[in-house]
């Protein structure tokens, strides 16, 4: 403190970023679940050799506030429900994943993913690539390893009002 009774710059503390509860979400992955977690049906739109895969995901408040309190990033991704390659077939290469940000909203959030497709796909093929039963949803831990999954995506888990 200076004479006048005021703090000096140097003798404020600099503030310290709180340490984050949860490493990994793999720490609480057991408590995820269909009463903290829903979804929507799985959107699938084409463009040319593209295609875009969305869905509506809701997290309970209390799932939320673990994720936000989770020092390592959380990714999602979209894939052939386990045991199939239908999917992965008629990929070019496998997509990425993507970052997932619990912060950026209330508890909905709408999450995208592209896809790259082969050329000259049959109707067969098509049918398959468009179908939201052939595909599940992953959450991903830090390493990229699921540690939730969603299939049905054909099916809303959300009420709709």
């Amino acid at each position: 403190m200076n004479k006048s009774g005021t703090l000096n710059q140097e003798t404020v503390p600099a503030t310290t970023k709180a340490t984050k509860s949860y490493k990994s979400i793999t720490d609480y992955s057991t408590e995820i679940n269909g009463q903290h977690m829903k979804n929507s049906v799985l959107e699938i739109k084409r463009d040319g050799n593209l295609a875009s895969l969305s869905i509506k995901i809701w997290l309970s408040p209390e799932l939320r506030e673990k994720m936000m309190d989770t020092e390592s990033p959380v990714y999602f991704t979209f894939g052939d429900v386990m045991g199939s390659e239908k999917i992965a077939q008629l990929l070019v290469e496998s997509p990425p994943v993507v970052p997932f940000d619990p912060s950026s909203t209330d508890g909905t959030y709408t999450l995208s993913q592209q896809i790259k497709l082969k050329e000259k796909l049959t109707s067969d093929e098509e049918k398959a690539l468009f179908s939201p039963e052939n595909y599940e949803f992953q959450l991903l831990n830090e390493d990229k390893l699921a540690v939730y999954t969603i299939i049905g995506l054909e099916l809303s888990t959300i009420q709709q009002p």
